[in-house]
Parts: structure tokens; C-alpha cells; sequence
């Protein structure tokens, strides 16, 4: 019983390590830039502009601002939960992580998936828990792994699906009872637990990590 509720301790804080950053992401950043661009208009409702070519100048800056602006809170409301993973599907959604992740952390993902059913057709539960595997995933190898390349492929095996992430970076901590405790392993085995899946982290083949989830299409595994 002990240990069922330090595991249960031990995700909800990583939950609320997660919605932490995202309130001071909000509250230091995406406020701090809204006051200043309130600011910007009131001055210029007191102070306006000389001419038509200096209003238009000053618009275009402000569109700019708004633009870099709207970009940020998408990317928040992203991390919170992908839209795209709803309207287009899991293959789609890790396509737009990968394409995140290289322009983000400059790591590149090789991605092979070959699945016969839509993911478009799978249970909501489902993809949301393989999205957000493999999402922790790969902020593990963003973070930790120090590699310009990485590996993300998903299959259909044994009546599930699975999904595997794969780097050659630094590899597990000497003390493997250190991953085996981490918030963000605790988190991944959590989301496949609650769809009757596994997830397992071992060294990779030649080094570094590799994360592999298996989750069963229908039923108990």
C-alpha cells in the first residue's frame, strides 16, 4: 500500500511541476508582453503618429508582436493538448513533434510508422496516452540524451500497438534504480498503465536509451 501511494505522490507532482511551468510561462511571460503592448496602444491613443507612413510602420511592428505572441500561447495550448491529435489523428500529431522537437532542440527524428488502422479511428485514450509517451519521451532525449539525432517508430504487434524511442546519446544513470524512479518514467508507465499497456526503458542496442510502449488495441493484454 506504501508504495502504491508513493507512486501516486510521485505523479501528481510531476503534474503539478507541469502545470507550475505553465502558469509562470503565462503569468512571466504571455501577460508581461500583453501589458506591453496595451501599453504601446494607450501611448498612442495620447501620442499618436505624424503621419500615415509612421502609423503604418508602427501597425506592422505591432502585427509582428501579436503574431510572435499568438505563436507562443499555440505552442503552450499545444503542450497541454494538441489539437491536431484530435482533428488529424496520432501519426499526424507525432509528425508535428517531430518537426517541433528539430526546430526547438535542433534533434532531428527518423520516424517509421506502419500501421494498418487509422489512427484516426482509434480509441481517444489510446492515442492521447502513445502521444504523450512518446512526448516524454523525447523531452528525456531533448533534455538529457546530448544526441543531434534520435528514432521514433510504431507498429502494430501482438494485437497492440507499439511505439518506440530510440537515441544514441549518454545512456541511463549507473544506478538504473535512478530511471527507474524518475517522474517523467513514473508518468510514461502511468499512461500506458491506465490502457492496459507497458512501457519498459533499457539501454539502447549499441548505447543511450531506448523507451518502448506496448498498448493493446482492444481489451486486457
Amino acid at each position: 500500500m506504501a508504495s502504491v501511494r508513493a507512486f501516486s505522490d510521485r505523479l501528481l507532482a510531476a503534474q503539478e511541476e507541469e502545470r507550475a511551468l505553465v502558469a509562470r510561462e503565462i503569468h512571466d511571460d504571455v501577460l508581461q508582453r500583453v501589458a506591453v503592448l496595451l501599453g504601446e496602444l494607450d501611448a498612442k491613443r495620447t501620442a499618436p503618429l505624424p503621419n500615415h507612413e509612421a502609423y503604418a510602420r508602427w501597425l506592422g511592428q505591432l502585427r509582428e508582436e501579436v503574431a510572435d505572441l499568438a505563436s507562443d500561447v499555440r505552442g503552450i495550448a499545444q503542450r497541454m493538448h494538441p489539437a491536431v491529435l484530435d482533428h488529424l489523428g496520432l501519426e499526424a500529431a507525432l509528425q508535428a513533434l517531430a518537426q517541433d522537437m528539430n526546430g526547438t532542440d535542433g534533434v532531428r527524428l527518423d520516424m517509421n510508422i506502419d500501421i494498418k488502422h487509422k489512427t484516426t479511428a482509434l480509441p481517444r485514450n489510446l492515442t492521447t496516452s502513445l502521444y504523450r509517451i512518446a512526448q516524454e519521451a523525447l523531452r528525456n532525449v531533448a533534455q538529457h540524451a546530448q544526441v543531434s539525432q534520435a528514432s521514433l517508430s510504431m507498429t502494430e504487434q501482438d494485437g497492440g500497438i507499439r511505439l518506440v524511442v530510440e537515441d544514441q546519446g549518454r545512456g541511463l544513470p549507473e544506478n538504473s534504480e535512478a530511471a527507474t524512479i524518475g517522474l517523467g518514467i513514473t508518468s510514461m508507465k502511468e499512461r500506458a498503465r491506465l490502457v492496459n499497456g507497458q512501457v519498459f526503458v533499457r539501454p539502447g542496442r549499441d548505447r543511450g536509451t531506448r523507451v518502448e510502449a506496448w498498448v493493446p488495441l482492444r481489451g486486457d493484454p
